[in-house]
C-alpha cells in the first residue's frame, strides 16, 4: 500500500485521475467481458474480485492502520488528534459491521442482520473520507454526506427491521420503503469515493 500511494503522488492530480478512471474503466470492460463470453467468465472474476479489494484496500488502509496502531499503546503515540478521532469513527463502523455479521451467521443472511453488515461495511467508505479532506468547509461537506449516508443505512435497517415483525398485507409496503432507503445509502456511500477525490484534489481557503 505504501509503494503504491508513494507511486501515485509521482503523478499529476490530473494523471492520477486517469489512473483511476482507466482502472474503473477496465473494470468495467472485464464485466462486458464476462458476458459476453461465459467461457471466460471464470478467468475474469478472480481479476475483478481483486481490482474491488485492491480499491478498497487503498481507500480503508490508512484509517485502518491507524486503528491498529489505536489499539497498541506505543503505536498510539505517533498519532495525530485528527488520526486519533479518525480510527474512533472508523472502529466503531467496522466493530458495528463485525456484530452485523455474526448476527448473520447466526439468524441467516436473509435477515435484516445481513442488511445491517452491508449497511455498517459500506459506511466505513464515507466515514474515512471525512479526514482525507482539509479542514474547513471540504470537510464539513464530507461529515455531512457521511451524516447522510449513515442516516439513510440505519433507516433502512430500522424499516426493514420492522417490516419482519408486521403481518404480510403491511410489511410489503415497508419493505419496499427499507428498499428505497437502502438503495439510496449505497449509491450515496458509492458516489462519496468520487466526491472526496474531487475535494482533495482542491486546495481551498479556509
Amino acid at each position: 500500500m505504501l509503494k503504491y500511494f508513494l507511486w501515485m503522488s509521482r503523478f499529476s492530480t490530473r494523471s492520477q485521475w486517469l489512473i483511476i478512471l482507466g482502472a474503473y474503466v477496465g473494470n468495467r470492460m472485464l464485466g462486458v467481458l464476462a458476458s459476453s463470453s461465459p467461457a471466460l467468465a471464470p478467468w475474469v472474476l478472480p481479476l475483478r474480485i481483486l481490482y474491488v479489494a485492491f480499491a478498497l484496500m487503498t481507500w480503508l488502509a490508512s484509517p485502518f492502520f491507524n486503528l491498529l496502531l489505536r489499539m497498541n499503546r506505543f503505536g498510539r503515540l505517533v498519532l495525530s488528534r485528527e488520526q486519533t478521532i479518525a480510527s474512533t469513527w472508523f472502529g466503531f463502523s467496522l466493530f458495528a459491521a463485525l456484530i452485523a455479521l455474526a448476527g448473520s451467521i447466526l439468524f441467516g443472511f436473509n435477515s435484516p442482520w445481513f442488511i445491517a453488515t452491508i449497511v455498517f461495511g459500506f459506511l466505513l467508505l464515507p466515514v474515512a473520507a471525512v479526514y482525507k479532506c482539509q479542514a474547513g468547509w471540504p470537510r464539513r461537506i464530507m461529515a455531512g454526506i457521511a451524516i447522510s449516508t449513515a442516516l439513510l443505512g440505519l433507516a433502512s435497517i430500522a424499516l426493514l427491521t420492522a417490516a419482519s415483525f408486521q403481518p404480510k398485507s403491511n410489511a410489503r409496503a415497508t419493505m419496499s420503503t427499507g428498499f428505497a432507503f437502502f438503495s439510496t445509502f449505497l449509491i450515496g456511500a458509492i458516489v462519496s469515493t468520487w466526491v472526496t477525490n474531487i475535494l482533495r484534489s482542491q486546495r481551498f481557503k479556509r
